[in-house]
């Protein structure tokens, strides 16, 4: 017979996460705080303890000379903003930027926490749009950190190909991971509400729906007890790109929580979030 210290479960930890996604601009680095604003304002009614923004939101994701000459360093007045939400709103909050350092510019995400404690995740694996755009490679180790007792590790679209990476944060106890994207396409990609009453708008969408889904990270054997958190970039960037949203919220036994669907349809873009509460 067992002993009654032995039946005792352990207490179940929980944490209130978000994804949102905004449609950022290239060049307007203020107006996509606004729109992130609106949406930590919602978070933080709803009782979200960590919000994850897409990848480089602040900026959008346009690697033109003159949406990089806007990066700004991690201590620059657009993290002092985040960080002043986080501490207002008392919730961690996750947002991609394109950061200034001395090395060069960075594709990184800032991590601001209620406490005032912040710091940012450069991205490593540079895509060869990154790599023509010269920004600056980050280091390939990534930082765990913790929010309410959880463990979490962040880490930015193509450093998921980092070898040994999952193995390397299971080793520092990471249970949730948090991941922002920016899988998009060209204009030519998308289509209009007015394409979608004609046959070859319908054919266009449905080849192209649903593109973006973490299925093929989550499925991976070595990442099962793990939860995640993804969020894809978002919007038409007004320069480069048109980015097709996309939020999945899947707990540690792979089950889907809560989840927007990614869309080549541009007239149905707009500002959202969806959120769920993670056991542990």
């Amino acid at each position: 017979m067992k002993k009654d210290s032995e039946n005792v479960s352990k207490p179940v930890r929980k944490l209130h996460v978000a994804g949102a996604q905004i449609q950022s601009k290239a060049m307007d680095p203020r107006g996509n705080l606004e729109r992130m604003h609106r949406q930590i304002q919602i978070a933080a009614l709803s009782g979200v303890e960590a919000i994850l923004f897409g990848e480089t939101c602040v900026h959008a994701y346009c690697l033109y000379p003159e949406n990089l000459a806007l990066a700004e360093p991690a201590d620059g007045p657009i993290c002092r903003q985040i960080s002043e939400w986080s501490a207002k709103y008392g919730l961690v909050i996750m947002a991609g930027m394109l950061e200034k350092s001395g090395l060069g510019i960075h594709n990184s995400h800032y991590v601001a926490f209620p406490g005032g404690d912040a710091f940012t995740i450069r991205k490593h694996v540079m895509t060869a749009n990154e790599k023509k755009a010269k920004l600056t490679p980050g280091d390939k180790k990534r930082r765990p950190f913790e929010i309410n007792g959880v463990r979490c590790g962040l880490y930015i679209c193509a450093d998921g190909s980092i070898r040994g990476l999952h193995a390397d944060m299971a080793r520092q106890g990471v249970e949730l991971y948090f991941l922002p994207t920016a899988g998009g396409g060209f204009r030519p990609e998308y289509v209009t509400d007015a394409d979608m009453d004609t046959a070859e708008g319908k054919l266009k969408f449905m080849d192209d729906a649903a593109r973006t889904y973490m299925a093929g990270v989550v499925d991976r054997p070595q990442n099962f007890h793990k939860a995640y958190v993804a969020v894809n970039a978002y919007g038409d960037d007004g320069a480069f790109m048109i980015h097709r949203g996309g939020i999945n919220i899947i707990n540690k036994r792979r089950i889907v929580q809560a989840r927007i669907w990614d869309t080549n349809c541009i007239d149905y873009f707009t500002d959202q979030l969806c959120h769920a509460i993670l056991h542990f």
